[in-house]
């Protein structure tokens, strides 16, 4: 059960991008090509299928997305949706990574506006990042290392 890496985007830009231990070794995919690739896998389920994606499996590994609908306080303005994407072992929990995806999410809103999202300023966003190691911590560590570790 090893959650290898989270990731928080708005209008295709990554804002936030958090990469465990585990995920480090053997990552082929560049940032660009991940996000591409999630993002057509969220439209293909919203066109197709008209339903929102909320996982899907790839090899050893699932991806697993939320959305939180964001609006400018213009008048009329659009319904932008922020998006967030945990890839994780396959044999992870996958309500446990929801509800530490939902309250990071929900951590990302409170401390950053709407000005600062709409910006796409990713500089702002780097100390963000830290904040998902804490709140993703017992999801990080698999369980051999787990077993490692009391004995």
């Amino acid at each position: 059960m090893v959650v290898l890496e989270t990731t928080l985007v708005f209008k295709d830009t990554v804002l936030v991008e958090k990469l465990y231990p585990a995920g480090k070794s053997g990552d082929f995919l560049t940032k660009d090509i991940r996000t591409g690739l999630l993002n057509s896998l969220t439209h293909l389920a919203e066109r197709a299928f008209q339903d929102k994606l909320q996982n899907v499996s790839l090899g050893p590994y699932q991806i697993i997305q939320i959305s939180q609908e964001i609006r400018q306080k213009k008048k009329d303005s659009p319904i932008d949706f922020l998006s967030m994407y945990t890839i994780a072992q396959k044999n992870t929990n996958n309500k446990e990574v929801v509800k530490c995806m939902q309250k990071a999410m929900q951590q990302f809103i409170d401390r950053y506006s709407i000005f600062d999202i709409y910006s796409l300023n990713q500089q702002k966003f780097l100390k963000f990042a830290d904040r998902f190691e804490k709140i993703f911590s017992k999801l990080i560590i698999s369980d051999e290392e787990r077993f490692r570790a009391v004995f």
